[in-house]
C-alpha cells in the first residue's frame, strides 16, 4: 500500500482535529440565550456572521485533511511549518 494514500490517522492529524473541535467548540459556547424579545432580534440578526464563521472554520479543517491526505507529509519540518 501506498504510504501517502494510507488511512491511517497520525498524530498531528489527530492534534489538528482536536483544535479544530476545540475552536468549532468554542464559538458555539460563546452563544449566549436571550432574556428579552430584543436581544433575541439582535442574536437572529447575528446568526448570518456566526454562520459564515463557523463554515468557513469547517471549511479549512476539511481543506487541511485533504492535503494531508492527498500529499502525505508526515516529516518533522512539514510539521513544524
Amino acid at each position: 500500500m501506498n504510504p501517502e494514500l494510507s488511512r491511517d490517522v497520525n498524530r498531528i492529524e489527530a492534534f489538528s482535529d482536536v483544535v479544530f473541535g476545540f475552536a468549532l467548540t468554542l464559538l458555539v459556547v460563546s452563544l449566549e440565550v436571550p432574556r428579552t424579545f430584543a436581544d433575541m432580534v439582535q442574536s437572529v440578526r447575528a446568526m448570518p456572521a456566526f454562520a459564515a464563521s463557523f463554515a468557513i472554520l469547517l471549511l479549512i479543517w476539511q481543506e487541511h485533511h485533504n492535503f494531508f491526505r492527498r500529499y502525505g507529509v508526515h516529516d518533522g519540518v512539514s510539521i513544524w511549518i
